[in-house]
């Protein structure tokens, strides 16, 4: 998957977990989504349901109603820390079992 990769790529996102076609025995490959600088340098991107507003659109077939439609902001500050912001969806966002605070950002780690 990362064969795909340009020399404009400076970060991937890896969807861990189980798949819906890990759970009916198939073999499942990991999505990943390569994360591009923007023209002024800086590493973001709106995480949501919906493709038309968010910059990295998820699969909300499973669990109906989970997930926003404009449901987390995701940036990448100079030093390579990554943050994350819950954009006040219904639901919430959850990290390691957390839900966080919305509108206040919440510094991840890999395998966050």
């Amino acid at each position: 998957p990362f064969s795909q990769c340009t020399e404009s790529c400076i970060a991937h996102l890896m969807k861990l977990g189980e798949s819906r076609l890990h759970e009916e025995g198939q073999s499942a490959t990991p999505e990943i989504v390569h994360l591009k600088a923007a023209p002024d340098g800086t590493v973001r991107a709106i995480v949501g349901r919906s493709a038309e507003l968010c910059d990295i659109s998820l699969d909300s077939s499973r669990y109906r109603g989970m997930l926003s439609r404009r449901h987390a902001f995701m940036e990448m500050t100079d030093d390579g820390q990554w943050f994350i912001t819950d954009l006040k969806g219904q639901n919430g966002t959850i990290i390691n079992g957390l839900i966080m605070e919305p509108e206040r950002r919440h510094a991840l780690r890999d395998g966050d």
